[in-house]
């Protein structure tokens, strides 16, 4: 699929490169609405980072506990070239952490193909379409830039959408204050995550690929060189491993 993007306009356009891909878009401009939805199903079978596929439906109804659609016309979103994958992990990520569908915006021709016009959401104040994360949001950037700002502590998603940060955010464009995203940027990446879990008030924040350690056990180790108590037995039992922690705490201290 051939995905432009249209940053002043918040929309993309969706344009078929083959007879499946125009075969789908045909079936969702066949019972086409106004701001009606393709409903994000997930990264599709086989997608990778490096060629992500995104499911989406129109008109069909999703089984319980996010199973299969069931009825309605299946799109599998795969970007051609670099540029056009590239938007794909743009929706990706705006469908999965706060849109959930492409909204319909309208049907337009690039060089005699059908094509579909869509959105991830309209401003709740002067109904632009909007694109990327802030679209969950509801608050286009013109209106935001005329907000006010009462910030408030709170937490975000950034860096990469890799994990959850502490942030000042205003509860009304929720927009991020410059001065904490710079805060956040100082940070290592355990200082970031230590700093979340404070400010989800949470008695425990793990992180998955070092063994499911608190993040706090880390930050010591990171600080002091403390072990966690997880990884205290496998040093007892296998002293010469002692090289490869001082090498993780290392490459914890420089990650940022």
């Amino acid at each position: 699929m051939r995905i432009i993007r249209d940053e002043d306009g918040g929309t993309v356009m969706l344009v078929p490169v083959n007879d499946t891909e125009r075969e789908a878009l045909n079936g969702i401009l066949g019972h086409f609405v106004s701001g009606g939805r393709l409903e994000y199903g997930g990264k599709a079978r086989g997608s990778t980072d490096e060629d992500t596929v995104l499911e989406f439906n129109a008109g069909g109804v999703r089984e319980l506990n996010g199973g299969e659609f069931v009825g309605g016309t299946n799109l599998l979103l795969r970007g051609t070239e670099g540029r056009d994958r590239a938007v794909v992990n743009t929706i990706r990520n705006m469908c999965y952490f706060g849109a959930g569908a492409l909204f319909l915006v309208g049907e337009s021709n690039q060089n005699g193909e059908r094509a579909l016009v869509c959105t991830g959401g309209f401003c709740r104040h002067c109904e632009h379409p909007i694109m990327g994360l802030s679209a969950d949001s509801k608050v286009c950037d013109a209106c935001a830039a005329k907000c006010k700002h009462e910030y408030r502590s709170s937490v975000g998603v950034g860096f990469g959408f890799s994990q959850v940060v502490a942030l000042d955010i205003c509860p009304y464009c929720h927009r991020a204050s410059p001065d904490s995203i710079e805060q956040v940027k100082r940070l290592t990446v355990l200082e970031r995550f230590s700093a979340a879990k404070q400010g989800m008030g949470a008695d425990f924040f793990a992180i998955q690929n070092l063994g499911g350690v608190d993040v706090d056990e880390l930050l010591e180790f990171q600080n002091t060189g403390k072990l966690p108590e997880l990884f205290q037995p496998i040093l007892d039992a296998n002293p010469d491993l002692a090289p490869e922690f001082e090498a993780l705490r290392q490459d914890l201290l420089a990650a940022h």
